[in-house]
């Protein structure tokens, strides 16, 4: 009968370790299923705030293009008015005397 008994309590804690196991697997697969969900949050709180600051980069490469054009048409404007005076007056003259051929011509 003693050993009976000691074979009954031996199943028993056998039982009592497969549980402590399956408890153990299953917490650990809880475990690992919420790090993988939070690493997932972390890299997608990551891509969104790296798009961000790539399209902020955007933008400010932008702004600065459109900057460097308008100085650079400013500065062929400019380049124009700042011709001499004796060159203008050339140019006109021979403008002029382009356009009274032209009526001549016609």
């Amino acid at each position: 009968m003693a050993s009976e008994q000691f074979l009954e309590a031996i199943k028993q804690a056998e039982a009592e370790a497969e549980t402590i196991v399956s408890d153990a697997e299953r917490k650990a697969s809880e475990i690992n299923s919420e790090a993988l969900r939070r690493a997932d949050e972390i890299i997608a709180a990551a891509g969104a705030k790296a798009g961000a600051e790539r399209q902020e980069e955007l933008s400010q490469a932008e702004t600065a293009y459109q900057s460097m054009l308008e100085q650079l048409e400013q500065e062929r404007r400019s380049a124009r008015a700042d011709l001499p005076a004796g060159l203008k007056a050339e140019a006109v003259a021979e403008l002029s005397e382009r356009i009274v051929n032209l009526i001549g011509n016609r």
